[in-house]
């Protein structure tokens, strides 16, 4: 028994974090309010501790407390030396509305050709005035970002919720508000930083040298520019086509947003913080963002990087070759970029056949595979995955809005759970009856789920004689699970399919195979299916909100413009909709030491690719800082890599049944 505050599967989990050297996600970390109740807890008078100590929780309680205090502790020291330090140090008073606009008026200022010293500018101030406060700014954001870095105090407790809250953490909120500027100088004096810290790193010599990154999304995107301020020469790699797309929403984790607050720079803000961004940061800072956008602001962030720090890495080059500009420019390319190598030295074979002085292809120290839950390339240098989960088929609908002004839902985000039968009005406006009775598809499967809709509400069995029919006395009925995001263009609902139409779609699945000339029908009629789905799903969300279902006219690839507008009536056109199935997939073993007589490479598979996440749960990524060690630095990836494994299936069971004996850390 514990307080309702601290119930036990709470407690259990803060164990679990505390133990294992901090969380991987910001969103299970300890609260404000959770960390005041332990202080005030007096173990040796309170009921709760009798029974703490009759359930023999209360040493781990002990422990657990200690280990949070520290947390908080050490995050008050480093609040109070930074302060002290970098601010009070050097400015009497700091207003960061005024930190902005200064900031603000020096872009303006080199954008028109002056220095600061410019006095046709009118600037009263000298360059090195907004020099000092745009290193304050980089500082802060540095500062933010290794707070949330794998093991720091972001880890354990929730930094949003302390720097509002704790009497003592007041002067965070000022460093995150000053972390939070943005500007076009900013970015360049932030790229320079970037480049001094690979530079001294590289210096450093930690024994890997060269390193391939193989998968261009965010987690390939995100490891490359690890791992070049490291000190490492980094490829990356991709094999996507141009046409290669991804639209789905995905939630932003606080870890992934305060990282990308320092890396990103103003594209931080044109991607978040515009009136039409198609992203949005909740006032939890957990981030909203397609897929898509999020990678072509990582890639423009590094193609844009990668311009200033060849022109960098070239000047400093030049400096040992004097003015033979073509062979510095050239070694500058090669140590940023491995794309300078000419494809076809790798064409049709593995990456670095020979190690050592003696390769074919592209020298590594390390290859880190970030080419998603299919990878092949770590299929096979290290493993194909395992099945870790059940299978659940899932439905993603996105529609965009003709008025941009339109609120369907009251929020960014909103998280809904609804029984099924709340459906059924929506789903015969959609003609489902209709739509199968009148289809090409075999006899056999318009009599088998010509009852559809009953079997969406209220669920469906087999009975003994291959007949389809719902089920008797069912009092657990299916609920529908909605996520849904809401953007200014454009709503995303995400949610469970119902087991009879996930079936329905397999079956006709099967049917199609069996007919391959009729394969485009099928297709179509699956299309059509899901679209009629997502129409009733829509209009059912927005009925809820208090708008008249009839009235909402969505529209589709066919029957876009076939309607006379109306201003009565609200105007939506379905992106895309379709169903899927999810299962969580992952490798046992995440990195392996490859030798040879004379030198030697690490494999290790990051992201999905080590642990496909659920699509409702942050992808496995972790931000962790490198270490000075060098000694068996694969078996510190691994337990690394192995750790976001646990925490990713962690948060999966919310969603996906584990299969028996997954788990293998025993703190799980």
């Amino acid at each position: 028994m514990l307080n309702q505050l601290l119930s036990r599967a709470r407690f259990n989990e803060l164990k679990k974090i505390a133990l294992s050297g901090g969380s991987t996600q910001s969103n299970d970390v300890l609260i404000y309010e959770e960390f005041a109740f332990m202080e005030s807890f007096d173990e040796t008078n309170n009921i709760l501790s009798w029974h703490m100590l009759r359930a023999g929780t209360l040493e781990d309680y002990k422990i657990l407390k200690q280990i949070y205090k520290n947390n908080v502790d050490k995050l008050t020291e480093k609040v109070k030396s930074f302060v002290e330090e970098e601010i009070n140090a050097h400015y009497s008073d700091v207003d960061v509305t005024d930190f902005k606009e200064d900031i603000k008026k020096y872009d303006q200022l080199i954008t028109n050709g002056g220095t600061a010293n410019t006095s046709s500018m009118n600037y009263t101030y000298s360059e090195d005035y907004y020099k000092n406060k745009i290193n304050l700014i980089i500082k802060s954001k540095v500062f933010i970002s290794d707070l949330n870095s794998e093991g720091s105090e972001g880890s354990f407790i929730d930094i949003f919720s302390f720097m509002e809250k704790h009497e003592e953490l007041k002067d965070l909120k000022l460093i995150f508000d000053l972390s939070s500027i943005h500007s076009i100088e900013l970015d360049k004096a932030i790229n320079e930083k970037f480049y001094e810290d690979h530079k001294k790193n590289k210096e450093m010599g930690r024994g890997y040298n060269y390193a391939v990154v193989e998968g261009a999304g965010p987690i390939g995107l995100y490891t490359t520019f690890k791992l070049f301020i490291e000190g490492i020469n980094v490829t990356l790699l991709n094999d996507r086509s141009e046409e290669y797309t991804r639209e789905q929403f995905i939630l932003l984790d606080r870890k992934w947003i305060y990282q990308l607050n320092l890396i990103l720079g103003t594209q931080f803000d044109q991607l978040f913080n515009e009136e039409n961004s198609m992203a949005k940061l909740l006032p939890n800072h957990v981030g909203i963002v397609i897929m898509k956008n999020f990678e072509t602001a990582l890639m423009n962030h590094h193609e844009q990087a990668l311009k200033k720090i060849i022109a960098k890495k070239t000047k400093d080059i030049r400096n040992i070759f004097g003015e033979d500009y073509i062979n510095a420019r050239k070694l500058a390319k090669l140590a940023i970029n491995g794309k300078a190598y000419d494809k076809e030295y790798i064409n049709g074979l593995p990456f670095n056949t020979h190690f050592g002085s003696n390769f074919l292809g592209i020298p590594f120290d390390l290859l880190l595979c970030a080419g998603g839950a299919n990878d092949r390339i770590r299929d096979n240098f290290l493993e194909e995955p395992q099945v870790l989960t059940e299978s659940k088929n899932y439905s993603s609908i996105y529609i965009d809005k003709a008025d941009p002004e339109i609120k369907i839902t009251e929020g960014d985000y909103t998280y809904l759970s609804k029984s099924m039968i709340e459906m059924g009005i929506h789903l015969q406006k959609q003609g489902f009856y209709e739509f199968i009775v009148s289809s090409n598809i075999s006899h056999h499967l318009k009599t088998r789920y010509v009852n559809i809709i009953n079997f969406i509400i209220y669920g469906v069995m087999e009975d003994g004689y291959g007949y389809l029919t719902t089920p008797h006395n069912n009092f657990n009925r299916e609920m529908l699970d909605l996520h849904v995001f809401e953007l200014k263009q454009r709503i995303s609902i995400a949610t469970n399919t119902p087991n009879a139409l996930a079936n329905f779609i397999e079956e006709i699945k099967a049917e199609m195979n069996e007919n391959p000339h009729w394969e485009e029908y099928y297709m179509d009629f699956i299309k059509e299916l899901e679209n009629k789905w997502a129409i009733a799903l829509f209009k059912y969300l927005a009925s809820l909100y208090g708008h008249d279902a009839d009235k909402l006219i969505v529209e589709t690839e066919e029957n876009e413009g076939c309607d006379e507008e109306d201003d009565e009536n609200l105007y939506f056109k379905i992106l895309s909709s379709n169903t899927f199935w999810i299962k969580i997939k992952g490798v046992e073993n995440p990195a392996k030491r490859y030798r040879t007589e004379n030198d030697s490479a690490i494999v290790a598979a990051v992201g999905d690719a080590n642990t496909s996440a659920h699509f409702f749960t942050g992808s496995g990524l972790s931000t962790g800082k490198s270490s000075n060690e060098q000694l068996n630095l694969k078996d510190m990836i691994e337990e690394a890599l192995k750790e976001v494994r646990n925490r990713v299936l962690e948060k999966t069971k919310v969603h996906l049944n584990i299969l028996p004996g997954i788990y293998g850390d025993e703190n799980y």
